[in-house]
C-alpha cells in the first residue's frame, strides 16, 4: 500500500475537497525573560502552542462552481465543525481569524476553484448555566390546557332532561371512540400496568356508558384517562404521538348530525349536534395537547429527527387550534409555543444527518474511523444506510450519517 492510499478524502462540514499541499506549524508558548548581566536568558513555558493548519485544496469538475459555493457557505458558517484532514485525519477546528481563506479562479485554468484555508483545533468549552426546565413548562401548559377543555366540555355538553335518543347519540360517538382506540393500542403493545389500566377503563365504560352518559364530568374524565393509553406517554412515545394524530384525524371524519338524520332541524337535534361538537373539541384538544407532552419524554438521535417529529405536533396543534373555543385557544397557543422552545432547545446541539460518499469501496469499520475516529459508530452506519455487507461501503453512493460538526 503506497502512502497515497492512507490519504483520507478531505472535507469540512461533510464539503468535500481535493487537497494539494498543507502545512502545520507547531512548538510551545512561552515568555523569554532576559536578565541585565546574565549571558542566559530563561524561557517561561505556558503550553503548547494551538494547532494550526494551513491546506491548499481545490474542487473541480464542470459543475466546479456548485462544489465551490458549497464550500464557502460551511467556511462562513460560525462556530466549529468537523475538518477530515487527508494527512491528519479528523479535528474539530474554527476557520483561522488570523488567515481565514482565501479562493482564486483563473480564465486559463477553467473548471477549477482553489482555495487556501487557515484552521485551527478547537475544543468545546462547557459552562455550567442554571435555567427554567423547558419541558416542565410545556407539561404546565399542558395541564391547564386540558383542564380548559374539559371546563369547555361541562359547559356545551347536555344530556340530562333531553329526549333519550340525544343522550343515545353521544353514547355512539363514545363507543365509535373506543373502537378507534382498541384498534391503536393494539399497534402500541401495551404491556403490564399501562395495558390493565387501559383494559379497565374501556371495560367500564362500556359496561356503564348508558348512564355514564348523563354525567358530563365522568365522561369528559374518562375520554381524559383513556388518551393517555392507560398512561404510557412517557414509556413510548415514538408510538404515542402518531396514534394521537390518527384520533385527531378520525374526529374530522364524523359526519354532522343534521347531515345524516334528515329530520327536521327540531331543538333537540341541535342538543345532539352541540354535544358531537362538544365531545369532539375535548377529544381533539387533549389528543394535541397529550402529543406535545409526550414530546418531553421523548429522546432524539439527531437534530433532523426531533425536528420532524415537532413539526407532527405543531401542525396537529395548529390544526386544533383553528376551530378550538374560545376558552380553549389561547391555552393551545401556549402548549404550541412550550413545546417549540422546549424541542429547539433540546435538539439545538444534536447531531446533524448529511450525506456523504466515499471514493472507493471500504470496510464500514474505515469509514466510521475516518469520520469519527472511532469504531463504534459502524454498526449505525451499516443499519442507516441497509448496506449489504459491513465490509463494503460502496463508492460513489449517497450515504447518510451523523454529523457532529
Amino acid at each position: 500500500m503506497s502512502w497515497k492510499d492512507n490519504m483520507r478524502p478531505g472535507s469540512f462540514r461533510g464539503v468535500p475537497f481535493q487537497v494539494t499541499k498543507h502545512s502545520m506549524p507547531g512548538g510551545r508558548r512561552g515568555v523569554h525573560h532576559v536578565y541585565a548581566g546574565r549571558d542566559n536568558g530563561y524561557v517561561e513555558d505556558l503550553g503548547l502552542k494551538d494547532k494550526k493548519f494551513s491546506i491548499d485544496v481545490f474542487v473541480i469538475g464542470d459543475d466546479y462552481m456548485s462544489a465551490r459555493d458549497k464550500l464557502m457557505q460551511a467556511l462562513d458558517e460560525p462556530g466549529p465543525g468537523s475538518l477530515v484532514h487527508p494527512w491528519l485525519g479528523s479535528h474539530r477546528v474554527s476557520l483561522d481569524p488570523g488567515s481565514g481563506y482565501s479562493l482564486s479562479e483563473s480564465v486559463s485554468e477553467g473548471r477549477v476553484a482553489r482555495f487556501t484555508i487557515g484552521f485551527i483545533k478547537t475544543e468545546t468549552f462547557q459552562y455550567p448555566s442554571v435555567s427554567k426546565s423547558s419541558a416542565l413548562a410545556t407539561l404546565e401548559a399542558g395541564k391547564i390546557s386540558k383542564s380548559a377543555g374539559l371546563t369547555d366540555f361541562l359547559s356545551t355538553f347536555r344530556t340530562k332532561g333531553i329526549p333519550d335518543f340525544v343522550a343515545g347519540g353521544a353514547a355512539e360517538i363514545i363507543g365509535q371512540f373506543q373502537t378507534v382506540l382498541d384498534d391503536l393500542a393494539g399497534g402500541l403493545k401495551l404491556a403490564g400496568a399501562p395495558l390493565a389500566d387501559f383494559q379497565d377503563t374501556m371495560v367500564s365504560l362500556r359496561n356503564s356508558l348508558t348512564e355514564t352518559v348523563y354525567e358530563p364530568q365522568k365522561i369528559g374524565e374518562i375520554i381524559q384517562s383513556l388518551l393517555t393509553f392507560g398512561d404510557s406517554i412517557s414509556s413510548s412515545p415514538a408510538g404515542v404521538i402518531p396514534a394521537l394524530e390518527e384520533i385527531v384525524i378520525w374526529t374530522e371524519t364524523l359526519p354532522s348530525v343534521l347531515d345524516i338524520t334528515g329530520d327536521v332541524i327540531t331543538p333537540s337535534r341541535l342538543i345532539q349536534e352541540a354535544n358531537q361538537s362538544s365531545l369532539k373539541n375535548l377529544i381533539k384538544t387533549t389528543s394535541a395537547v397529550l402529543m406535545a407532552e409526550t414530546m418531553t419524554a421523548a429522546e432524539f438521535e439527531s437534530y433532523d429527527t426531533a425536528y420532524s417529529a415537532l413539526t407532527k405536533v405543531t401542525d396537529t396543534l395548529d390544526a386544533v387550534i383553528e376551530t378550538a373555543p374560545d376558552t380553549v385557544f389561547a391555552t393551545l397557543e401556549n402548549v404550541r409555543s412550550s413545546v417549540n422552545t422546549d424541542v429547539t432547545t433540546r435538539a439545538a446541539n444534536l447531531a446533524r444527518l448529511v450525506n456523504i460518499q466515499v471514493p472507493v469501496t471500504l470496510s464500514s469499520l474505515i469509514v466510521a474511523y475516518d469520520l469519527y475516529e472511532d469504531l463504534a459508530p459502524a454498526e449505525d452506519l451499516v443499519s442507516r444506510n441497509r448496506l449489504s455487507h459491513p465490509g463494503k461501503v460502496p463508492a460513489a453512493t449517497s450515504l447518510e450519517v451523523l454529523s457532529h460538526a
